[in-house]
């Protein structure tokens, strides 16, 4: 019985994407959502690349799979319709884990805590009395695109926090 059910579990890929997300990007392209939202997400009216955090990860995920990126700019709002409707592979925006979108599309794992701290002066060390919150942050991906969305989590869960931190220091110094 045990062998059975290893030979039936080897024959399948799992996760799974419902419309096979994973297997169209690899080697093509990624269609990317990117919503205006410095320092995370940085869209100019000029029709350039978006910078900022997250872009600079979307442009690193797709080159691990050998990618290249279309960047659709626009609203939050209608990107998510957009990503729930299975036109985007991912959408950047900035987003946390408390997005209100969570209903309609596929939040990833939240990859990198940005800590809110009350304003001090520049220099002045932050005492633990002035954080007033963190926020987690995350990337949607269509939903039912299971092994997609686990390769963009093990891709974000493997950054380094330290160069999140710099990337993150790097484009609020640019916003």
């Amino acid at each position: 019985m045990v062998a059975l059910v290893a030979l039936t579990a080897a024959g399948c890929q799992w996760p799974r994407d419902a419309d096979g997300t994973l297997d169209r990007v690899r080697d093509g392209t990624v269609l990317v959502g990117v919503a205006h939202n410095p320092p995370w997400t940085i869209v100019d009216d000029a029709g350039q690349a978006p910078d900022g955090v997250e872009p600079v990860l979307a442009q690193r995920l797709a080159d691990s799979l050998g990618a290249r990126v279309r960047w659709v700019p626009g609203g939050e709002a209608e990107l998510m319709t957009a990503l729930s409707e299975r036109r985007l592979d991912l959408v950047v925006a900035g987003l946390d884990a408390e997005s209100p979108w969570a209903q309609d599309v596929a939040l990833t794992t939240d990859y990198f805590t940005a800590d809110e701290v009350v304003a001090v002066p520049g220099g002045e060390p932050v005492d633990t009395g002035s954080h007033l919150s963190g926020l987690d942050h995350v990337m949607a991906v269509p939903p039912g695109e299971n092994a997609w969305q686990t390769t963009v989590e093990r891709f974000l869960l493997a950054l380094d926090e330290d160069e999140l931190r710099s990337l993150l220091e790097t484009h609020r110094a640019g916003a």
